[in-house]
């Protein structure tokens, strides 16, 4: 066992990740570097972290690391959620729990299924949480860059969500649901945006929400699905696909 990096707590006042932090981070993560496709490093000469983005919700952020050594470079992403316990807003809460949600999901591991299944997505290299509420989970980087909404890229995107419902479809979905991995967890899922509902005029679709949303519970061959597959979530390389 390991202590908890806190790691946005420890980033510069520039918001770029602490190189101190970075270090530590890509020490626990050398090890994995090569089982996950990474690369075959074997010391570290020097890190470089970099800001990517910040997480939506104003609490936390997502950065890369640069990981040197005599022979070599590799690169792995970092993404640091604060508590919860921060949040007051009730929207943003519930935004926020998500990626709890996700910390689950990587420590199960099961990234590496849905990539063996053909479907490519980040690795987990590490899942850290804190008593309060932290998160860190370094993960490997994808290649490719943003989403296009050409007609090949959509049947590529489709594909990809195909083999994921396939692979988890029926009692395997239950299976990762005992592991921990939530219930129900899309972003658009009624139990999830009961803020919504409420916001919504007095028309028939809202009064149809809950039995809409009953009949789709009641169906006994359910699987994962990715909480929101919008094209800001897609990435596309030349060579990998989707």
């Amino acid at each position: 066992h390991r202590p908890c990096i806190r790691a946005r707590l420890a980033s510069s006042s520039s918001g770029v990740m602490d190189k101190s932090l970075a270090l530590q981070l890509a020490k626990r993560c050398l090890p994995h570097f090569e089982s996950k496709g990474v690369g075959k490093l074997t010391e570290i000469d020097s890190v470089k972290p970099r800001n990517l983005l910040g997480l939506w919700t104003g609490m936390g952020s997502v950065d890369e690391v640069q990981v040197k050594s005599k022979d070599d470079s590799v690169s792995f992403v970092v993404k640091t959620v604060g508590s919860h316990k921060k949040l007051d807003d009730e929207l943003a809460l519930v935004d926020h729990m998500s990626y709890y949600n996700e910390a689950t999901f990587y420590e199960q591991n099961l990234s590496d299924s849905i990539c063996a299944a053909g479907a490519l997505c980040p690795k987990a290299l590490l899942v850290d949480r804190t008593e309060d509420g932290e998160l860190t989970i370094c993960m490997t980087k994808l290649p490719g860059r943003g989403f296009s909404r050409n007609p090949e890229q959509t049947r590529q995107a489709l594909q990809w969500l195909a083999k994921l419902h396939a692979l988890f479809w029926g009692k395997s979905a239950d299976e990762i649901v005992k592991a921990g991995v939530a219930e129900r967890a899309c972003f658009w899922d009624l139990s999830r945006r009961q803020i919504e509902l409420r916001r919504m005029p007095s028309d028939v679709l809202r009064h149809a929400a809950k039995g809409i949303d009953a009949r789709l519970q009641a169906d006994k061959m359910m699987t994962m699905c990715h909480g929101d597959p919008k094209g800001a979530n897609i990435m596309f390389d030349e060579t990998e696909g989707v």
